[in-house]
């Protein structure tokens, strides 16, 4: 073992090896190179959070997010979580949580570790946990064993925390009611949008109120500031001749990433869907399955499916088309769907199947099973695959030693560095924070450049296919320019803010208008929806609109996407707990508990917080 060590010092075999090593300089941000003042996103007490950690933590949310809304995963959604601030608090409030178990005393014990680890299914093989699995389980998903440990050991010191904290908090019925209510009321609004562009054209405005203006908002014509950076990209390209890859090592990689080389099982699928409301009750709920199993009936009775699927679906993507689903992935359908349909022969009808969108009746046109490629035919690309890899470390190698030699140096000369190693240096600038500059990953890049100062080495950063080393040359500091450079757009703010006041004081005189009068207007409508829904219909995620629901009787004025509305109540449904049977009550109970627990725990979190000294640097998040 040792002699295949030595030999293959630099493979990526070798440094899974020693993750475990390495990780204890770099978990947490111990190196003294990544916790500098100069880099902090947020220091709390003396523990400083890098924007290299932010930036790797606020990426990973990212895309556990995508994994988990896809499509619904956009721009909007990003700023309505505030995902940049969401990341930062449980960063800090991880700190403070550690903290805080250590004063008390809270730890995990190693043998409570290896419980937990030992039960954990992915890393069973027939029931009994597998090491070699264990291994290779967290190889695949790029994390060592022991940065997955320090992960589950915080984890359960939290959640002890949190148990003592919140242990004796209890649920009484009334509570149950509300909750009930709250998710199954509906309410039902009309609102009227004013545009304050149609008062524009009122708005007078003289040279004392527009200077007054500028000066009251100043902060909005602040240029930002500039920075130019000279550089060294260490391309992977360059360490790829230095690189060997044997049959050995190919074939090891082969057998722990089986999933990349394998064809998932995929069907060919039509179906019938009748469509279930999510807040249904136990009625609807036994009406729309009455019906889905007379339509199998009757298919099994001789009628025709495409006849059926015409007058019965409510899916409008397949119902046009016979009900046809395509061939798609096996794994890829709802609630185990994919595995139900699966387990069919083609040609049969079965069902009705339940899934979070309704009652299903399918049948299976084909299924493909799993394929495996082997190995003789991507042994090629596995060792492309491997050498590409080993080449990124060692141009990583490369550029980190370099950071440190140059970080260690008097004068930190990046130029002088580069010539005399024959390393091509270059100059990009000035530019702003997230300017896409002419680089691979350019805009992330200049964001980075601007969480150090003038003179001091930013830390390697991954490009793609590089590292990139560099050192910030110049920073131009953001000023406001004079009133008379930007008259132009104070005009235009002072216009807008002033036609926003005009319409907002119409919207209120109309809010005290008789109803026989709004109506007459041409109204808006959200329909029915709870006070619990992510986004009010028509309206979106408005300030204190959800507060207000009961109190509509009387309209009111809010700022929709900056424009006043007034809306009123149309109508409120008040849902009859005869429908919250013992089983549901038992459920909500259980679930209102843990939304307590986690409000009392994130208010015990808060009054922690404010022992600690949180310095947040918002120019870099």
């Amino acid at each position: 073992m040792l002699s295949y060590l030595r030999k293959h010092s630099k493979s990526w075999l070798t440094k899974f090896i020693f993750g475990v090593i390495i990780l204890v300089f770099v978990f947490w941000g111990g190196s003294s190179y990544w916790a500098r003042e100069a880099t902090k996103v947020a220091k709390v007490d003396d523990h400083i959070i890098s924007y290299q950690q932010y930036s790797k933590t606020y990426s990973n949310a990212m895309n556990a997010y995508q994994e988990k809304y896809g499509k619904a995963f956009n721009h909007d959604m990003i700023e309505r979580l505030d995902l940049r601030h969401r990341v930062l608090d449980e960063m800090i409030n991880e700190y403070i949580i550690k903290d805080e178990a250590d004063r008390l005393g809270l730890f995990v014990s190693d043998e409570d570790m290896q419980d937990i680890i030992r039960n954990v299914p992915a890393f069973m093989v027939d029931g009994q946990f597998d090491m070699d699995r264990y291994q290779r389980v967290l190889s695949y998903h790029n994390i060592t064993p022991r940065k997955f440990e320090d992960q589950q050991r915080m984890s359960m010191v939290s959640q002890r925390l949190r148990q003592i904290i919140t242990g004796n908090l209890i649920v009484m019925a009334p509570e149950v009611d509300a909750f009930y209510h709250q998710g199954k009321d509906t309410y039902d609004l009309w609102y009227l949008t004013v545009n304050p562009a149609e008062f524009r054209d009122q708005v007078k405005v003289s040279q004392e109120q527009l200077y007054a203006f500028y000066e009251s908002h100043k902060p909005e014509y602040k240029v930002a500031p500039e920075s130019t950076i000279e550089y060294v990209v260490f391309d992977v390209s360059d360490y790829i001749k230095d690189v060997e890859v044997d049959q050995e090592q190919a074939l090891y990689y082969y057998d722990a990433h089986k999933k990349q080389y394998t064809t998932p099982a995929k069907i060919h699928a039509s179906h019938i869907l009748l469509r279930v409301d999510p807040n249904a009750d136990s009625d609807a709920m036994d009406e729309k399955k009455k019906l889905a199993q007379d339509i199998y009936d009757r298919i099994e009775s001789g009628e025709a499916f495409e006849v059926l699927v015409e007058r019965f679906s409510e899916d409008p993507g397949s119902a046009q088309r016979g009900g046809d689903l395509g061939i798609v992935d096996k794994d890829i359908l709802v609630d185990g769907l994919g595995d139900r349909i699966f387990a069919m022969e083609p040609g049969q009808v079965s069902g009705p199947f339940k899934t979070r969108f309704g009652f299903h009746i399918v049948r299976l046109e084909e299924k493909f099973d799993s394929e495996i490629e082997p190995f003789d035919k991507v042994s090629s690309s596995v060792i492309n695959k491997l050498k590409e890899e080993e080449a990124k470390e060692l141009a990583y190698d490369q550029a980190q030693s370099a950071f440190i030699d140059l970080y260690e140096s008097v004068d930190m000369d990046l130029s002088a560095y580069a010539e005399a190693r024959g390393l091509d240096n270059k100059t990009t600038g000035p530019f702003f924070s997230g300017e896409k500059i002419d680089l691979p990953m350019g805009a992330k890049v200049s964001k980075a450049v601007f969480a150090y100062p003038s003179g001091e080495l930013g830390d390697v950063m991954d490009i793609g296919k590089g590292f990139i080393l560099y050192k910030v040359m110049e920073r131009d500091p953001s000023y406001i320019p004079e009133f008379a450079k930007v008259k132009d757009r104070v005009m235009d703010g002072f216009k807008d803010n002033k036609a926003r006041e005009l319409a907002f004081s119409h919207a209120e005189d109309m809010a005290s208008w008789p109803m026989e009068k709004l109506h007459k207007l041409s109204s808006g409508n959200t329909g029915e929806f709870t006070s619990t829904a992510w986004a009010i219909p028509g309206l979106g995620s408005v300030q204190g609109l959800r507060d207000d629901l009961d109190g509509l009787q009387t309209p009111k004025v809010y700022m929709v996407r900056n424009k006043p509305c007034v809306v009123w109540l149309k109508e409120k449904k008040t849902a009859d707990l005869a429908g919250l049977d013992d089983k549901a009550r038992s459920e909500l109970r259980v679930e209102l508990l843990e939304r307590k627990k986690d409000s009392v725990f994130d208010s015990f979190k808060e009054q922690i917080r404010a022992k600690h000294k949180i310095v947040i640097e918002e120019d870099r998040i």
